[in-house]
């Protein structure tokens, strides 16, 4: 719990803009490994996170996931985050933070799906509108099997930019 001015906030915020690690550049200012393995098979990378990490932690080890896919020329990440524990539910502040950074690495040619307890999902899926602004092609489940459908129906996400 954070107080200032009187005012208190017990939900984390992810870093202001003016801190912000440059896509890319991540792993060499921070050492955070990437949790479990990635599955391949279709065309889609998989990545189920484990375990407990914080917030921003969380969003960096997506934010590996989509660089690492990019970099294996891999244009389709699911990425089930029902195994992280104890990650506070994410501010519309947070949410878009997040999916700018996503959408920086993603850098247009990686199509993410994810797969992310319903408590977590914005009922008007927030964070996936934010992220077709940056140019992100993205979309949240509740079943990887939800997840998967739509991830293999999205096409190439080269065509898909800028529709």
């Amino acid at each position: 719990m954070v107080r200032s001015g009187g005012t208190t906030s017990d939900v984390p915020m992810l870093d202001n803009r003016d801190r912000r690690i440059q896509p890319g550049r991540l792993a060499e200012k921070f050492p955070l490994q990437i949790t479990g393995p990635f599955e391949i098979a279709n065309g889609v990378c998989k990545y189920r996170p484990r375990g407990k990490h914080s917030l921003v932690e969380a969003v960096d080890l997506v934010t590996r996931a989509i660089s690492y896919c990019r970099s294996q020329h891999l244009d389709r990440l699911l990425v089930d985050v029902t195994g992280l524990v104890e990650i506070p539910i994410p501010t519309l502040v947070d949410r878009f933070l997040m999916v700018e950074d996503w959408a920086q690495e993603a850098q247009g040619t990686v199509i993410v799906a994810m797969v992310a307890p319903s408590e977590y999902i914005h009922p008007r899926k927030f964070g996936v509108k934010v992220a077709a602004h940056f140019g992100l092609i993205c979309d949240v489940y509740t079943s990887e099997e939800a997840a998967s459908k739509w991830l293999l129906e999205s096409g190439n996400p080269a065509g898909r930019i800028g529709e």
